[in-house]
């Protein structure tokens, strides 16, 4: 059973516990209800974007078109690939090539905090949007849209998994077959199992609340990443400006709920995050105390 997944796992049964206990106080009931009854016998996508990352306002339009293209076949797609039972069950009426399919966003947008820690230029980083970069990649998948998609019926122990950063080269290496059987099982090949996205991006946050990216110089920003940032992904530049003053009189504070939360459930462990973030701490703090007592 997968703990955290849709698919297989009790998320499901988690939100209708959740909902008999009135802890539940906004959104489509009728909806989630038909979900969990209809989660093994319809496709289902989990896509994963952690609370600093976003994507592209397309891009679960395309997943999903996707899905439907390559998990029901052409000849059931005018009727959804089901058919009605009774009781309002529904069953799929031919059986999908493939069974699982990984999707990724190929090129995201990283956004930095700009310079918070130089004090004697601290009033040009007031409100100072951060710095956008752009960053393409064709060998792993980044975290933020990270998909995996489950044809109707399909068991989730026979779906592979792996870390992100090792996907695309295991699905390669292993020459999955995207769960194929009959004489479909060879048409398929790792190559053929994911699906890297091309323009339609991601958008990463890089700062202490992420333990990898922090005081990254400001060079290579430019005006039509901004204009591209308001068009993909409906943020304006104010916004970025607000969050960067935020975040830039907080960070310390930021960095400190980073460090409790590295290790424990849910979140990655990575020792190496956690020394980072401990020394950019401590040299925040002394930097503080030098400044308070008239040394910088």
């Amino acid at each position: 059973e997968s703990s955290g997944g849709w698919r297989g796992g009790i998320i499901g049964h988690d939100l209708l516990e959740l909902e008999a206990q009135g802890l539940i106080y906004t959104g489509d009931m009728s909806l989630l209800h038909h979900a969990v009854k209809n989660e093994l016998n319809r496709i289902v996508l989990e896509t994963r974007l952690d609370a600093d990352d976003g994507f592209h306002q397309s891009y679960m339009e395309y997943i999903q078109s996707r899905a439907l293209e390559l998990f029901l076949p052409s000849s059931s797609s005018s009727s959804n690939g089901l058919s009605e039972k009774e009781e309002g069950e529904e069953q799929l009426t031919t059986t999908p090539q493939r069974k699982w399919m990984y999707w990724c966003v190929q090129t995201n947008f990283e956004w930095h905090l700009s310079s918070h820690n130089d004090k004697s230029h601290q009033h040009q980083h007031h409100h100072h949007p951060g710095t956008i970069r752009i960053d393409t990649h064709s060998k792993y998948c980044v975290t933020p849209g990270l998909t995996i998609g489950y044809a109707p019926y399909t068991n989730i122990e026979n779906v592979p998994s792996y870390s992100h950063d090792v996907l695309i080269k295991e699905l390669l290496k292993q020459n999955h077959n995207c769960g194929s059987s009959g004489v479909s099982a060879s048409k398929y090949s790792g190559g053929d199992c994911y699906e890297l996205v091309s323009q339609i991006f991601a958008l990463r946050s890089r700062s202490a609340t992420s333990a990898g990216m922090m005081d990254v110089d400001e060079k290579g920003t430019s005006t039509e990443y901004w204009s591209k940032i308001t068009t993909y992904f409906s943020i304006r530049k104010s916004s970025f400006q607000e969050a960067n003053d935020f975040m830039s009189q907080h960070v310390v504070q930021i960095a400190q709920d980073n460090m409790k939360g590295q290790c424990t459930i849910g979140h990655s462990c990575k020792v190496s995050s956690k020394e980072k973030l401990q020394r950019f701490v401590d040299v925040e703090l002394e930097q503080s105390q030098l400044v308070n007592i008239g040394f910088d």
